[in-house]
């Protein structure tokens, strides 16, 4: 499994596992803006128990953005070691990723506005592991 950030010795992480979307149409990459961070974030997040991987992503979808999506197959796992300001926590995130396409609107009530990011600002996703994931399925260096 591909590991980001440093692992601090003697420090207690929340291990906290979520699904994520790749959703890429025409080079560009679908994201959701924090407005409170002010970052991008790949659409998706923590699983609920029980719940498994795929379903917490559609869920997630459906939450942050008001689309339905269609799961189509994993692309990569990796775990991101930081600390969450907000929170005040060290995080061990656990990040499935998947392939999803967009489909159709479900949702008027979401919790965010979906972004078009394109391939050239994949540094403005805040987490590494996510900008890693697209830069693999880009095959960009």
């Amino acid at each position: 499994m591909k590991s980001f950030g440093e692992k601090l010795p003697n420090t207690h992480y929340f291990h906290r596992i979520g699904s994520y979307a790749v959703i890429i149409e025409n080079e560009r990459i679908a994201v959701i803006k924090s407005p409170r961070l002010n970052a991008y974030f790949l659409i998706g997040g923590g699983l609920d128990e029980g719940e498994s991987e795929q379903a917490g992503l559609e869920r997630e979808a459906s939450e942050e953005i008001g689309y339905q999506i269609k799961v189509q197959h994993k692309i990569g796992i990796a775990t991101e070691y930081f600390y969450a300001e907000i929170d005040e926590k060290y995080f061990a995130k656990e990040c499935h990723f998947y392939r999803c396409e967009l489909l159709e609107k479900v949702n008027d009530s979401a919790e965010r506005e979906l972004v078009w990011l394109s391939a050239e600002n994949i540094k403005d996703l805040y987490h590494e592991c996510h900008q890693w994931i697209i830069r693999q399925e880009l095959n960009i260096k």
